[in-house]
């Protein structure tokens, strides 16, 4: 499915301002973070015949589950053109601490980033990263029944593995991860032949969230193009857990100049055979604060020092602005044409503050 983006009559002008509440009566109450100054575009998005419903109701399916119908804002491509002339925001303002800030386009081949107005040199100035989470989207969330990208230790007597309905942080399932007796540290590990790629010399905020009452840790090492550690592993301090909220377990690392890709494991420190659950892996570059399903992340603009205080930082680009969306309305109806071919009429969506 590709969907296309319809501007509606109903766009509103609001002006927010860093760290106030902005109130809007279709989507509900926002965290300003990302914009100052914005206006707030209201869109009707258009779904492409699905020309197998047989094969296509579920990919329909899981995309409703994941963007949660007006409730959690999600990320949308639109294509564009950096010939058109429009700067789009990256981020929030510069604080004189941050150094990363989201690039909202995928696939762009031509840029040009500026702050306070000044045109940034890549490799001088900033690093660009493509995707501001490098896992798979199996691994970040379990959107298909495939458990095939993580495995559970230790090695002897393994944890057994399922997808969990309705307990999740994104989407409607989580790992959960049953330890078949409680003589050993139960863990949740990516798959050796599914390692994610990273970059060399790059820093990487890595997180995990999980589910129960529990001490835990993340522990991520790199690995050459051969399999072999790079290095020491970096490995997080012990993190209690809850059974009443989902909780972020993360370490920052650098990976080293011959890094190719890397394994990361997280563990239930506590010793026994109740089962955790976990849901929402990212690894990050440029160590930006928030978790992304892969496939439609935006990239990662990483400077070489801070932005300055009340600096904004723009770009322009060819290839897919990613539209930051709240869904306001549901239309699951089905239509069907005279050819047979059934399609979904589409739905609504406001452009969320961040």
């Amino acid at each position: 499915m590709h969907p296309v983006l319809y501007q509606t009559d109903d766009t509103v002008e609001t002006v927010n301002r860093k760290g106030i509440v902005s109130t809007n009566v279709l989507s509900g109450e926002t965290q300003v973070r990302d914009f100052s100054e914005k206006t707030r575009y209201s869109y009707r998005v258009n779904l492409e015949d699905l020309s197998e419903t047989t094969d296509k109701l579920a990919l329909f399916e899981s995309f409703l589950e994941d963007i949660q119908i007006a409730v959690t804002p999600f990320w949308l491509p639109m294509p564009i053109s950096r010939k058109h002339g429009i700067e789009h925001f990256c981020g929030p303002e510069g604080d004189g601490v941050l150094t990363a800030f989201p690039f909202p386009f995928r696939e762009a081949t031509e840029y040009i980033v500026k702050a306070a107005n000044v045109i940034q040199i890549e490799g001088t100035d900033f690093d660009m990263h493509e995707s501001a989470n490098v896992v798979s989207d199996q691994q970040a969330s379990p959107y298909t029944d495939s458990l095939i990208e993580l495995e559970t230790g230790p090695a002897l007597n393994p944890p057994t593995l399922t997808r969990q309905p309705f307990l999740a942080l994104e989407g409607l399932f989580s790992y959960k991860v049953a330890p078949i007796v409680g003589g050993a540290a139960a863990y949740l590990e990516t798959e050796d032949s599914c390692w994610p790629e990273v970059e060399v010399d790059t820093k990487y905020r890595t997180v995990w969230h999980v589910w129960g009452a529990y001490n835990y840790e993340i522990r991520v090492q790199y690995k050459d193009s051969g399999g072999s550690s790079t290095g020491s592993a970096t490995t997080s301090g012990t993190i209690a857990g809850s059974n009443d909220e989902w909780t972020a377990i993360f370490v920052d690392s650098t990976s080293e100049s011959d890094a190719t890709h890397v394994d990361i494991r997280v563990t239930k420190t506590t010793l026994g055979d109740e089962p955790f659950w976990a849901d929402c892996l990212a690894h990050i570059p440029g160590q930006i604060d928030r978790w992304h399903l892969p496939s439609n992340a935006p990239g990662v603009l990483e400077f070489d020092s801070a932005v300055a205080d009340g600096v904004r930082v723009k770009a322009m680009s060819d290839g897919y602005q990613l539209v930051r969306g709240v869904m306001t309305k549901k239309h699951s109806a089905w239509k069907l044409r005279v050819d047979g071919i059934a399609y979904v009429d589409g739905f609504e969506m406001v452009e969320a503050v961040e």
